[in-house]
């Protein structure tokens, strides 16, 4: 438990995550490009069909992230679409609801997700934004699956409540960032390693949360 808190307050403190991954800088403009095939991540989903974002999204973190009297607006990662930029602001969130208080399951989930906060990211768009514009990112390299389609493919079938989908594109998703890091390439999306043990077990709890058919 001891090791657990530590590893909260260095996230909380630094900007990094458990696992020492620092966050990326905040890209250019031009550093991200729409990926070819991108997938909307709200296909098929009418804005009447969409929860207010603010609301949606809250529910998909842990209940004690946020204190209820002041809880942030978040409908500014619908517009959003470098998921890197996203999944820091997201983790910058947490960090701020938690400053002068015991560490949160939030935080502690936050602080384990690496790789996988982008994920979380997708996933939170993909459930919670009506008509989002497709993520982008720079040409995933080395013969690897790119990672824009992927977040993208997983934001749509969250937006249609499809859990094996949904599961498919998360296990490819871990793979693809294998490739990466062991091209070389990690740096491109923040990352230096692969992912690490904890993490895609800390998103499956957001991952629970956004499908309807499934308990958090």
């Amino acid at each position: 438990m001891a090791g657990a808190l530590v590893a909260v307050g260095a996230f909380a403190l630094s900007g990094r995550d458990s696992h020492g991954d620092s966050e990326v800088a905040a890209p250019t403009a031009s550093a991200a490009t729409p990926s070819p095939g991108a997938v909307p991540v709200a296909a098929g989903a009418s804005s009447a069909g969409k929860p207010d974002p603010d609301a949606c999204m809250l529910a998909l973190f842990a209940p004690d992230t946020f204190d209820s009297a002041a809880a942030p607006g978040l409908s500014g990662i619908c517009s959003e679409t470098d998921p890197r930029r996203g999944g820091a602001a997201l983790r910058s969130i947490v960090v701020r609801a938690g400053s002068n208080r015991a560490p949160s399951e939030g935080m502690k989930e936050w602080a384990m997700l690496g790789w996988y906060d982008m994920a979380a990211f997708a996933v939170m768009r993909g459930r919670c934004c009506a008509s989002a514009p497709p993520i982008a990112l720079p040409p995933t390299p080395g013969g690897c699956e790119p990672i824009a389609d992927l977040l993208n493919e997983l934001g749509a079938a969250v937006a249609s409540g499809g859990e094996t989908k949904a599961t498919d594109v998360v296990d490819r998703y871990g793979n693809a960032a294998r490739c990466v890091t062991r091209g070389g390439a990690g740096s491109l999306f923040g990352r230096i390693r692969g992912p690490q043990g904890g993490e895609a077990t800390a998103f499956a709890k957001t991952l629970a949360r956004a499908l309807p058919a499934r308990t958090p």
